[in-house]
């Protein structure tokens, strides 16, 4: 083996099941290879780990444990424990594990680059499978990518990510990489309809530009005037095609459109069904996405809403506050908002008090804000998504970590 190639591997060895698992996540069909590197990249942090690392970041661990906590006690009163325990091992576990690993891992610029440099490839990766699919009609044009919707909820945390690629120089020819990943998002995010996704980048790009711009010391109402044109720009033209797109006539006036989506609008009447729900059973149904409507319309204990039909669509919250208070009732909400809230402020505070570094808490808050927007009118939060959702956090934090201690040794 020549001795680069050899040197490569003493370095990265440690890395590959977690490259690995970054790789194949937004893929179907790869559940098992995904748990089976998670778990393999536990085995490897658990001697060199530093376990007080975890004291740096005390109210996002609360945070995840509360999460945890109260969804494994859930399946005490689970209507439905079978699925609230398959739910529990699938998300739960899986999801405090790929945090944990993540973190410990992320905590060098080797380890960082390298993670950053397989997500990137992977999301080159679906946009040549939705390239190769181009034009099929066939509802399983998206089944490589788990299905439309989840591929929305992916291109939300590409849209955060780009920033990395962008003003960070991570590998080589990283701009135009972050370009190319720009250019993909818009372009699949309209192919798929996916008019949250389009409308997050568009603020994303808004939120991004500003605290850059402030932190820099390079604000202006210039800049600012021609950031918030361009963002408003993009999330505009594609958000107007998809409200547009949905609507029961195509000539309907601005004040029709607004009457149809505050008061008819079929997520309007699912909120308010799930709401009574939530008042109904202020315990939750159990944790599990797919308790709840088992519980309500495939046990034949209830009737089915005439808006409903049974069909899956109609069958969930398609509102992530909304879904907790339906699985883990009054608590859950309380749960998940200060989930998000304790993630999104622990990377404020990276980026306040860290001089230099800002690229990583950035793109932190990107993550989360574009997660949690995302899914107010959806609910793809689950199975794998939240994994690779809470490995894409602990990655953030651990580098964050590494990166605050740096600039304190330097003082």
């Amino acid at each position: 083996m020549p001795l680069q190639l050899s040197v490569f591997f003493q370095k990265y060895l440690y890395l590959f099941s977690a490259f690995i698992f970054l790789l194949l996540s937004p893929f179907s069909h790869t559940r098992v290879g995904t748990w089976f590197c998670l778990i393999v990249s536990f085995l490897v942090i658990i001697k060199r780990a530093d376990w007080h690392q975890l004291k740096k970041i005390p109210w996002v661990v609360s945070a995840i444990m509360l999460w945890a906590l109260l969804s494994l006690l859930s399946i005490s009163w689970s209507a439905y424990p079978d699925i609230t325990s398959s739910a529990l091992r699938n998300e739960v576990f899986f999801s405090v594990l790929a945090f944990i690993v993540f973190f410990f891992l992320s905590q060098n610029h080797r380890a960082w680059h390298f993670f950053i440099v397989s997500i990137f490839i992977s999301i080159l990766l679906t946009f040549c499978v939705t390239l190769f699919n181009y034009g099929n009609v066939d509802p399983t044009r998206w089944s490589m990518l788990h299905d439309y919707g989840f591929y929305g909820s992916f291109l939300s945390i590409a849209s955060a990510l780009v920033i990395i690629p962008l003003l960070g120089q991570v590998f080589p020819l990283s701009k135009i990489v972050g370009v190319v990943i720009i250019a993909g998002i818009i372009f699949f995010g309209y192919d798929n309809n996916s008019r949250m996704a389009i409308l997050g980048f568009g603020l994303v790009t808004l939120f991004y530009s500003i605290l850059y711009l402030y932190r820099r010391q390079q604000f202006s109402l210039v800049k600012t005037a021609i950031i918030i044109v361009l963002s408003l720009t993009i999330a505009g033209m594609f958000g107007i095609k998809g409200i547009k797109n949905k609507l029961p006539e195509p000539d309907m006036s601005w004040k029709e459109i607004a009457t149809y989506y505050s008061h008819d609008e079929p997520r309007v009447k699912i909120w308010r069904y799930w709401v009574t729900k939530i008042i109904e059973k202020p315990e939750g149904t159990g944790y599990g996405w797919k308790v709840a409507p088992k519980h309500y319309f495939r046990s034949g204990k209830y009737e089915v809403p005439d808006w409903q039909h049974n069909a899956l669509m109609y069958s969930h919250t398609h509102n992530l506050i909304l879904d907790y208070g339906v699985q883990l009732g009054y608590l859950g909400i309380v749960i998940i908002l200060f989930l998000f809230g304790t993630i999104f402020l622990t990377f404020w505070r990276f980026y306040i008090n860290n001089s230099s570094q800002i690229i990583a808490p950035l793109a932190g808050m990107g993550v989360t804000l574009l997660i949690f927007m995302k899914n107010q009118t959806d609910m793809f939060w689950v199975g794998h998504h939240i994994v690779y959702f809470f490995a894409i956090i602990g990655m953030i934090l651990g580098y964050c970590v590494h990166e605050f201690e740096q600039l304190d040794s330097n003082d």
